[in-house]
């Protein structure tokens, strides 16, 4: 298991803070997702033998986020 944090830009409000988490939700490999509207970031807890972090990311950005580059190990 491994665990990232991103910033995030266009998570503005609590809709689209849980608009990430029921959207992660359904990728195969992602055990978990907190959002935080008020910083505009996400932890996602995930398993890389199943998902990659850019699976992941392609994911946000379906949803209409944009990753931005300076991601943190959790």
């Amino acid at each position: 298991m491994k665990t990232v944090k991103y910033n995030l830009e266009g998570m503005y409000c609590y809709t689209s803070q849980d608009r990430s988490k029921t959207g992660l939700g359904y990728l195969e490999g992602v055990i978990d997702s907190n959002a935080n509207c008020m910083d505009q970031t996400i932890t996602i807890t995930y398993d890389e033998n199943i998902v990659s972090e850019k699976e992941i990311i392609a994911r946000l950005e379906e949803m209409e986020f944009k990753v931005i580059d300076n991601k943190q190990e959790a």
